[in-house]
């Protein structure tokens, strides 16, 4: 008896449509596989313009019901991204699930998941995330495709959709205080373009590791202690990541920051973040989200550019980091540099981040 593996998406542009035509071949290439293209209601809840990203290429494709999902051996699970989460359409066809959930029919069942996003920066790592959260609740088993497609993940000449977390593609068309950590010097570059006079974070891994990552040598930057930081009045943090997370040797700056959350020094400072990441879709969005968490904890005041960098932000011609949550760049092999246009971005970072809290200051 063949393997059932239901491709269940959403799509009002045919990028997501693509990409599960792309799955299912690839799902049928394994022998004993029969995959299946599904599609959710499309309960609209936003009135776009007639004609404006409707397709029709999958008009043939059945509606599923969830009543359906138990016959499936597996799942690939596919949607656009709306700022950052998965679209509610798609939600609102997990949220109707509830049934399943509690005879628990789909628990131990794989699933995979593929996503769309209009640009760089701009959720396919936090919409995969926000999907997990599902598959989780139903007891079923997230399978990711990691760093496999290789080299296709540390593709760095143009740019390119999909994450560790799933394939995706782009459907764009055209219409104070700065504490780091930086290994290759990525978030070096960025540092002194945010803000000159930098305050930089100890190094804690043996200098034998460090010749064998090939990092350069250290700056002359000085090196901040965490008793500094109360004499600031905002911040901004940054590092590299280390899966999809800061650097451990940052995390063991802020693990000492200890006495000051005692004391509660650093409520209501206003902070950024800006990092570093080796490849596309590997952490430019997960990397500040999580570290959102220490900012949190100390009850500070979390400070995102947005979509105040304007036109850059829809960048699509050249490969560029950075997001709504902070300016970024690419360090690839430790060769890349800094773009130009990163550059700009953490210009504005600075920017912002001083202007609010001057703002902050002098309301006080």
């Amino acid at each position: 008896m063949a393997v059932k593996i239901y491709i269940v998406y959403y799509a009002r542009s045919s990028c997501i449509y693509r990409l599960a035509e792309k799955i299912r071949t690839g799902a049928e290439s394994v022998e004993g596989v029969k995959a299946t293209l599904w599609k959710v209601p499309d309960k609209q809840m936003i009135d776009w313009p007639k004609g404006s990203f409707k397709t029709e290429m999958d008009i043939d494709i059945p509606v599923i019901k969830p009543d359906e999902l138990p016959k499936a051996d597996g799942f690939i699970f596919g949607f656009p991204s709306r700022f950052g989460m998965m679209a509610p359409q798609f939600k609102a066809f997990l949220d109707a699930t509830g049934c399943l959930w509690k005879t628990q029919e789909l628990a131990g069942k794989p699933a995979g998941i593929f996503c769309s996003t209009h640009h760089q920066g701009c959720g396919q790592e936090t919409s995969a995330l926000s999907a997990i959260t599902q598959l989780v609740h139903h007891g079923m088993l997230f399978v990711p495709i990691g760093y496999n497609f290789r080299p296709g993940m540390f593709e760095m000449k143009q740019v390119k959709g999909g994450t560790p977390y799933g394939a995706a593609s782009y459907s764009f068309e055209e219409p104070t205080f700065l504490d780091y950590y930086s290994m290759y010097g990525h978030v070096e570059q960025l540092a002194r373009q945010i803000k000159r006079g930098a305050e930089s974070v100890p190094e804690t891994l043996p200098n034998g590791v460090l010749h064998k990552l090939n990092a350069p040598p250290k700056s002359d930057v000085p090196i901040i202690e965490p008793d500094m930081l109360n004499g600031a009045d905002g911040l901004i943090f940054g590092f590299p990541t280390r899966f999809g997370m800061m650097a451990a040797q940052f995390m063991d700056f802020l693990d000492k920051t200890g006495p000051l959350w005692l004391q509660q020094d650093l409520v209501g400072k206003p902070a950024g973040l800006f990092y570093s990441t080796g490849s596309q879709g590997g952490g430019q969005e997960t990397t500040p989200l999580t570290a959102i968490t220490m900012l949190a904890h100390h009850g500070m005041i979390y400070v995102p550019i947005g979509y105040t960098f304007g036109h850059c932000m829809f960048e699509m011609e050249e490969v560029k980091g950075g997001s709504p949550y902070g300016a970024g760049t690419y360090a690839g092999d430790g060769t890349r540099q800094v773009s130009e246009i990163e550059l700009l971005q953490a210009f504005h970072q600075g920017n912002i981040l001083a202007t609010i809290t001057k703002k902050l200051k002098d309301a006080a």
